[in-house]
């Protein structure tokens, strides 16, 4: 008996370490266990999609979840419904400096992924704000491109609330999102993520459904692996870790069936502005990446008048991605978990879309914003930096930017 349970975890630990092309230890896997026990599922009796889980009358879409606020070391950051009482915005404290941070998923996680500490001490250290207490107001959310970011800091102000630095995080999405989420739906590419499916289009619903159904087994499969004492074992790991690959590709392969849907002839015939929104002049992607730059722009342009009337510094950065060429030597590991070349995928539209914003940033330079490239951030760092296949880094990529983010803001742009 002994000779067989040593011969199944030696071969299952030989199995694990074929199929991840990589040496696997009990750490890597618990990770990864932890990791899928946060896979997103919608809370019963509703029905969420990819892009949100409710709409916003004003920001395109939000969270429906209010309780929600966000603490580290002490500093509330924000409640995620935004502007709720206690919000760092309505903080009227001379000594305190309200710092807006906003973009998409990037932005987010820069504070909540392990830069948060680095931004707040290197912020607090800079000689015109000495003595002031950092407060984060965190108007970021995972997929906003712009003009959300624009509304979402033009509701601060009319609801009464104030900021004294904003630091805008931003340029993957604004490229990268609408040709792969939107454009087979024939929605406008200044509208959100998703839209179509945001407003609930009742012939896609049913894969929706089946979606949660696939995330719900894939959370509860990794919960029940995390408490379980046979996680000790490697013949446990193994069968875990297939039944998590087989549940990630189905749940993948949905997300690809949706993302490329084609409403039915009825459905295009019919249109509205609310599902569509305006008519796009262009012809072609490339005509499609001039506007979305444009929008991108006019956007920035618009938080710089904004934060100039109200007395408010603003900073705008370009995200690194590792899709930009040679912006950083990919590891083994990130071309294996962090890359996908598909043309069908994000790496083209960078690849065309981001040499389309670094020249549109001279016309923002040239009205006075305070612009700063941070693509060649990551260009000399050999370690694994990003984590996924979209743009999402670790925390030393997060650390890494919060860093370079607070020595720009120093220099005054």
């Amino acid at each position: 008996m002994l000779f067989l349970i040593v011969l199944v975890e030696g071969g299952s630990y030989v199995a694990l370490t074929v199929s991840s092309d990589v040496p696997v230890s009990a750490d890597d896997l618990l990770e990864r266990m932890r990791a899928a026990t946060e896979t997103p599922v919608a809370d019963e009796g509703r029905r969420d999609t990819d892009f949100g889980n409710g709409i916003h009358p004003y920001l395109g879409f939000m969270t429906r979840d209010r309780d929600h606020a966000v603490t580290r070391r002490g500093l509330a950051m924000n409640q995620a419904a935004f502007y709720e009482p206690g919000s760092p915005i309505f903080d009227t404290d001379p000594n305190v400096l309200v710092v807006g941070i906003a973009g998409g998923s990037v932005a987010d996680r820069v504070i909540r992924g392990g830069g948060l500490d680095v931004l707040v001490e290197g912020l607090s250290k800079i000689p015109r704000f000495a003595g002031k207490e950092v407060r984060i107001a965190l108007l970021a959310f995972g997929g906003w491109k712009q003009p959300q970011q624009l509304m979402a800091v033009n509701l601060v102000y009319v609801l009464g609330g104030h900021l004294d630095l904003l630091i805008e995080i931003d340029g993957f999405n604004e490229v990268a999102l609408h040709e792969v989420e939107n454009q087979n739906q024939r929605v406008a590419p200044v509208y959100p993520r998703g839209w179509f499916f945001l407003t609930q289009r009742e012939e896609v619903l049913p894969d929706f459904d089946r979606l949660n159904e696939l995330r719900q087994e894939r959370r509860d499969g990794a919960l029940a692996a995390v408490d379980s004492l046979l996680r000790h074992s490697w013949a446990y790991r193994l069968r875990w870790s297939r039944r998590d690959a087989r549940l990630r590709r189905d749940i993948n392969a949905l997300q690809h069936k949706l993302r490329d849907y084609e409403p039915r002839p009825a459905s295009l015939e019919n249109r509205d502005l609310v599902l569509s929104g305006p008519a796009s002049p262009a012809t072609n992607r490339e005509g499609r990446l001039d506007e979305l730059v444009d929008v991108w722009v006019n956007a920035s342009l618009q938080l710089e008048r904004l934060c100039l009337a109200n007395g408010v510094e603003y900073f705008h950065f370009l995200q690194p991605n590792q899709y930009d060429p040679n912006s950083k030597r990919l590891t083994e590991e990130e071309l294996t978990g962090a890359y996908d070349p598909s043309p069908e995928r994000f790496a083209p539209l960078v690849v065309e879309g981001y040499p389309r914003l670094r020249r549109a940033a001279d016309r923002l330079l040239a009205e006075g914003v305070r612009f700063h490239d941070l693509t060649p951030i990551f260009v000399d760092v050999d370690e694994t930096i990003y984590v996924d296949n979209c743009c999402h880094v670790n925390e030393l990529g997060n650390r890494l930017l919060a860093g370079a983010i607070v020595e720009f803001v120093a220099t005054g742009g």
